[in-house]
């Protein structure tokens, strides 16, 4: 009786997906964004490594990228000018929080010094650090640490009202996307260890006030093979690799996700820059439509995705 149950939910998760292959196949997204986190970038000097995934993004013409912090190793204003610089030599839309790695260090405990580079990618109107963009219709939030912290990110009550408030204006029948360093605290495994105090801002605080919540971050140094996509209600939460300094699980590195976008679900793929090629073990659907994460297996494209 139990094989038989098993049977059946394994022959509809097969149907499943190979219904998502066939519209990946046939339907276009309508935005591609490159996912990256932890570059600790220390010498002002050309990063071969970034510089090699930057040049695999751009000839597949991926025009987005979202950067989950710790862009420098120390924070250091040369470490800042070196990334930012080097993140504006392929004109690509950029999209980076910052780390605690950015915030804090030996000159900076007490008060966040953001670099004028940093700066020059926030909106005009950005009256603090954290700010928002438009990305194809996307809404895309950026929750910056507003004081310097060894691990925690600390936002702020206003920060978070800021945030809740335009949830719940957004458009209910588009997904929207938080970018931060940290993750939510008792998500991801260790997250519990690794996050602190993000004060006033919970998982709780988030369920229903917007349908289709995607919330990525980093900070946990975890190779690719540990990173977790997981569903809870109406959010769905990545987090990414680290592009180097991995401390947990297989230590290749310049790994990164890639996130697709259909009308109704999202297609993350992983993404190996120094050999440039698909991970195809690692692939998920994210269903908008039954609040579901499932496995997916790339070798059921007969083609490339358009």
């Amino acid at each position: 009786f139990l094989s038989t149950i098993y049977s059946r939910r394994r022959f509809a998760m097969d149907k499943k997906r190979t219904a998502f292959a066939n519209r990946i196949c046939n339907e276009k997204s309508y935005l591609q964004m490159e996912l990256l986190s932890d570059l600790h970038i220390a010498f002002p000097r050309q990063n071969t490594k970034l510089e090699a995934a930057l040049e695999d993004i751009w000839k597949r013409k991926v025009r987005h990228v979202a950067i989950c912090g710790d862009l420098t190793n120390n924070g250091y204003p040369f470490q800042m000018k070196q990334v930012l610089t080097q993140l504006q030599e392929f004109p690509i839309h950029i999209l980076p929080a910052l780390g605690n790695h950015d915030l804090y260090n030996l000159f900076s405990r007490t008060q966040n010094r953001i670099h004028p580079e940093y700066r020059k990618l926030l909106p005009r109107h950005a009256e603090s650090i954290y700010f928002d963009r438009y990305v194809e219709g996307i809404h895309f939030y950026i929750l910056n640490s507003e004081r310097p912290s060894k691990n925690d990110m600390i936002l702020t009550k206003k920060q978070v009202d800021w945030l809740l408030n335009g949830l719940k204006q957004d458009d209910k029948n588009k997904p929207v996307c938080i970018i931060a360093h940290q993750p939510l605290q008792d998500t991801h495994v260790m997250s519990e260890d690794h996050t602190g105090t993000q004060q006033h801002l919970q998982v709780d605080m988030l369920k229903d006030v917007h349908p289709h919540i995607i919330f990525i971050s980093g900070h946990l140094h975890n190779s690719f093979a540990l990173c977790e996509v997981l569903a809870r209600r109406n959010l769905f939460l990545i987090n990414l690799p680290s592009f180097v300094r991995i401390e947990h699980g297989d230590s290749q590195d310049q790994i990164g996700f890639n996130l697709r976008f259909y009308a109704d679900f999202l297609y993350l793929r992983t993404r190996d820059y120094k050999n440039r090629r698909w991970i195809v073990s690692h692939e998920y659907i994210l269903d908008m439509k039954t609040s579901e994460v499932i496995s997916f297996d790339a070798d059921l494209l007969p083609s490339e995705p358009l």
